[in-house]
């Protein structure tokens, strides 16, 4: 049976921004998320987390002012850290909806999200995006599987993290919360899995996500990014995936994070 989601459900939107996001793009972050959670029902609070040990640029506080979006003003902090600081505000609502500054968001985006959980026993729903290189401008969508398993996993299409809301009842259940260190997605979606949690994903577009080509780069992300999959293989017993994971992390070491991504896109095509 689904967990029923009624018209007086209540809705949190957090905004998460850091010191490296440029003013404009999260002032049109700002106005997509206003735009799309006219589409909800019930009690909807969104609130701009500004994560910065400089205080808020006075073009962001008077416009967020304008636009009648509360400012909560922190020091900066690891993104895992920033997360479970917002998750922290919320255990009065029903629905929690994670946005970060630097990307834009679809206009039905929060109303799938609502509907998906009024249809599903889902915990947790992710949904597809626009994927934006900051150096190329160039575009192309990825869709994540709605029932996401170990290959996804691997390939780091478990879920797509600018996009998830969580059912906040579920969180408090098994008081999940994000890890501090890089890869905070990673950590949680294999926190998730253990703890029992459900994920679905919406395969249609939530928004546009502006990838930096650099990021999350390194021997040492290369290295907890196989710790993270050798982990997840061991929580589903599926010991089959073990050669994969050991050539990824290869691939990982000799090309880069961007080439993977090259290569999981010509995977993703080629596949029926």
């Amino acid at each position: 049976m689904s967990k029923y989601i009624d018209r007086f459900a209540s809705h949190f939107i957090a905004i998460n921004y850091h010191g490296f996001h440029n003013v404009n793009a999260a002032l049109d972050c700002v106005h997509s998320v206003l735009r799309s959670a006219k589409g909800l029902n019930g009690q909807v609070a969104i609130t701009f987390f500004h994560h910065c040990d400089r205080p808020a640029s006075p073009k962001l506080a008077s416009q967020l002012k304008n636009l009648d979006v509360p400012l909560a003003c922190f020091p900066e902090s690891s993104n895992g850290e920033a997360l479970n600081l917002q998750l922290n505000q919320v255990e009065e609502y029903d629905f929690f909806y994670r946005v970060d500054a630097d990307d834009l968001v679809s206009l039905g985006r929060f109303q799938w999200q609502s509907e998906w959980f009024s249809k599903t026993d889902c915990d947790i729903c992710g949904g597809g995006l626009i994927y934006r290189n900051t150096s190329t401008e160039a575009e192309y969508p990825v869709t994540p599987s709605q029932h996401p398993g170990v290959l996804d996993y691997l390939f780091n299409r478990y879920f797509l993290h600018p996009t998830l809301a969580f059912r906040f009842s579920s969180f408090s259940r098994v008081s999940l919360r994000y890890g501090k260190q890089r890869l905070e997605d990673k950590g949680l979606a294999l926190s998730a899995y253990k703890a029992g949690l459900t994920v679905q994903n919406d395969r249609r577009i939530y928004g546009t996500y502006n990838l930096d080509p650099n990021a999350r780069s390194g021997r040492l992300l290369a290295r907890r990014d196989h710790s993270y999959n050798l982990a997840f293989i061991r929580a589903s017993h599926s010991f089959w995936a073990l050669p994969i994971a050991y050539a990824l992390f290869a691939a990982s070491l000799l090309i880069g994070r961007e080439q993977l991504r090259q290569i999981r896109k010509a995977l993703i095509r080629l596949s029926p």
